[in-house]
Parts: C-alpha cells; sequence; structure tokens
C-alpha cells in the first residue's frame, strides 16, 4: 500500500508530466546554439548537392561525362570544415576582445566552450573481457557484468581498524531516530520563499531522472504545484522518510579516463536522480551547513567543500 508521500509524489509527477506533454512543443533543436552564417550555410548545400551527384554517378552510367565526382564530393566537404573553423576561431577571438584580459569569472569562458562544441552522441560499450579472457559483446551480459561489480563495490565491509563501538553507538542513535517524528522546533518548515530562491538557482540543463521531470519544468510550475511540492517537503522533513521511486536512480557507467575500456573494473557509475529529490536535498543541505557554521562546529581546518 502507497503511503501519503508515495501518492503525493505519484500525483504530483503524473500532473508535471503532462502538463509538459501538451504545452512544450517536441522540436529538434540543439538549445543555447547560434546558427552559422549564411555563406557556411551556403557551402553546406554546396557539399550536399555534390555528394548527391557522387552518389547518382555511381549508379548510373553517364556518357560523355569524365568528372570524378568523389573528388568534388570530398573538396566541398574540406572547404566546409575550413570555414567552419576560421568562424570559431574568429568567434572565439572576438569574444577575447570583448571579455578583455582582466576578466573576474571564468564562466563566461567556459559557456563560450561550450556553445562552440559539437553534438556529443552517445557511445555504445563495445566490447568488455572477463577476468579470463572471455569476450563479452552482448548488451545483457554487460549488464550482468556490472551489477556484479556494483554489487559487490557498494555492499560494505567490515573493517577490523574501524572502531565497532562507535559503530554501535552510530547504529544505535539511527535506529531511534528512524522510529520518531519529527518536531516543528527540531526542523522549522520549508517556507514558500525559501523553495522560490533554491528552484530559480537550479542547473537548467541537468538531465532528470526515471520520472522524467526537467529543472526546465519546475522552474515554470504554477502557484498550485509549487503548493504540493512545498506540502510534499515539509512532510518528508517531519516524517524523516522519502518517497520509494527518489531511492531509484537510472545508472550510465563510462570508462575512468585513459585507462582500458575493455575491463570492465575501469568504469564508474553515474546516477541520474529525480530533480524534484535534488531540490529538497539542495534545502536540507544549506540548512545543515548554515547551522554548522554558524555554532562553530566545522574544524578550521576543514577546508574543502566548504564555501
Amino acid at each position: 500500500e502507497a503511503s501519503e508521500i508515495d501518492t503525493l509524489t505519484q500525483f504530483i509527477t503524473k500532473g508535471i508530466n503532462l502538463s509538459a506533454t501538451k504545452s512544450i512543443p517536441m522540436i529538434e533543436k540543439r538549445p543555447f546554439s547560434k546558427p552559422l552564417p549564411s555563406f557556411i550555410i551556403g557551402l553546406i548545400k554546396e557539399r550536399h548537392q555534390a555528394l548527391k551527384k557522387w552518389s547518382y554517378s555511381k549508379k548510373r552510367i553517364i556518357f560523355d561525362d569524365n568528372t570524378d565526382y568523389r573528388v568534388l564530393s570530398n573538396a566541398a566537404s574540406t572547404k566546409v570544415r575550413l570555414a567552419i573553423r576560421e568562424y570559431r576561431n574568429l568567434v572565439w577571438s572576438n569574444f577575447l576582445k570583448d571579455v578583455g584580459p582582466n576578466f573576474v569569472s571564468s564562466r563566461p569562458a567556459w559557456q563560450k566552450i561550450n556553445s562552440l562544441r559539437n553534438n556529443v552522441s552517445a557511445k555504445k560499450i563495445r566490447c568488455l573481457y572477463k577476468a579470463d579472457g572471455t569476450p563479452v559483446t552482448r548488451d545483457e551480459e554487460k549488464t550482468d557484468i556490472f551489477r556484479e561489480i556494483l554489487k559487490k563495490r557498494f555492499a560494505g565491509f567490515d573493517d577490523p581498524n574501524f572502531d565497532q563501538e562507535f559503530r554501535e553507538e552510530v547504529e544505535t542513535f539511527v535506529t531511534k531516530e528512524l522510529g520518531r517524528e519529527r518536531d516543528v522546533d527540531d526542523f522549522p518548515r520549508v517556507t514558500k520563499e525559501e523553495l522560490l530562491k533554491n528552484i530559480r538557482h537550479l542547473k537548467v540543463r541537468s538531465a532528470p531522472g526515471q520520472d522524467g521531470i526537467y529543472n526546465m519544468m519546475l522552474k515554470n510550475l504554477s502557484d498550485g504545484y509549487l503548493h504540493l511540492i512545498l506540502e510534499l517537503c515539509n512532510i518528508s522533513l517531519k516524517k524523516g522518510e522519502i518517497p520509494n521511486n527518489w531511492k531509484r536512480s537510472v545508472i550510465t557507467m563510462i570508462p575512468k579516463g585513459s585507462k582500458l575500456a575493455s575491463d570492465p573494473n575501469n568504469y564508474r557509475p553515474i546516477s541520474l536522480i529525480s530533480c524534484l529529490s535534488k531540490l529538497i536535498e539542495r534545502i536540507v543541505a544549506q540548512r545543515l551547513v548554515g547551522y554548522l557554521e554558524s555554532n562553530s562546529i566545522i574544524a578550521k581546518q576543514q577546508s574543502g567543500f566548504r564555501r
């Protein structure tokens, strides 16, 4: 039987996705990318025509036409590639002139670099090798291998050097806290202003979790849905529970740097969780850090992972 939190989460998720389906046009377009200038568009059209003529010349015999359309097609492709490279170099040079040598933040530079990058298509993991050297090419077998690796990696282990008395003390405290309903004085209710402030600072390009909700959807919610999310947040904090759907994630395995990609142990997982979950986690983290810093609980030597 679904709990109150799960029921409310399912209602919010279903409503947001339904509204997005009706209101957001499904257009294949790269966001935040500027169109190429007209002369490059013309070169791309010429390349397309050259490639078309080369394709037709291979299918039929054209008498009294000794033109090598393959050479013309390759030349047109080279011309387009060089024109795009020169255009990007010009855009970058103009950007550096506008910014100047003494810019305060590196964020504009990275935004410009990302806008000049090509679209990166998803790459499949081609082939893995087991410990005995057996090749694995089927996706189902690769999934099984990664499942076993992650199961061992996150199963936990008993370290003999760990303070067992401290572990028992922590486990006893956690078990006791899980059975207690939170008081309002322990964790004040989240306000609508606090929720809106955190929504404004969400990253637009963050990938969604299994619920399919993007941060851009959260930024354009109506007052009614903002009220529902606020209630969900406060109920979750009061009861010390989170929806079951937020405990699931979409895991993608990516290779570690320049290590051998055929070894399944050289991959690390990237988990895509719900954007709603990350929103509430952000609010809780801000409160915890604020409490720790205002009460001088964090040691002065702790300089990493702090503002």
